[in-house]
């Protein structure tokens, strides 16, 4: 396991001043998600990437949300851990739609329902462009995956 680079982060401003990154990742998981999404399309339109203390705060949190350990075991071969989740091309996105990174796996979870199968850690990149309720599903389908006592460990 590589050692992780430290970048705290304090808000300085705005309905979060005071905070560091890491408490409001736990606590409003949308909020950065929003700054994530932005800096990810600047990062893009500008083909360069400018590193300021934000952004690298909020890349080191998410090395750490991958390193973290997965609780939750497939529900379809009932023997390794989630990985995927499932956001379904109609209806809504359900807690159970998961699935490990064995190819049965996820082959038996799009033939139940058809949709397109993204990673559990990198759901900051998915929320801001799905609905509210929706948005809620996934936060806890990451919740349950990576569980609460874990969480705590970034705050």
């Amino acid at each position: 396991m590589e050692t992780i680079q430290e970048y705290p982060y304090i808000f300085q401003s705005g309905k979060y001043k005071g905070r560091s990154l890491e408490w409001v990742f736990v606590n409003d998981p949308l909020h950065v998600s929003r700054i994530y999404s932005n800096m990810f399309t600047k990062r893009a339109y500008l083909r360069k990437r400018v590193d300021n203390k934000l952004q690298l705060a909020i890349d080191n949190l998410r090395s750490k949300i991958k390193q973290m350990k997965v609780v939750k075991s497939c529900p379809i071969c009932k023997s390794n851990k989630v990985h995927f989740f499932l956001l379904p091309d109609s209806g809504a996105i359900n807690v159970n739609l998961v699935c490990c990174q064995n190819n049965i796996c996820q082959k038996e979870l799009l033939l139940a329902r058809p949709g397109e199968l993204y990673l559990i850690n990198d759901f900051l990149l998915i929320l801001p462009y799905i609905g509210k309720k929706e948005r809620k599903t996934v936060i806890r389908i990451f919740q349950k995956s990576h569980p609460v006592p874990l969480l705590n460990e970034l705050v």
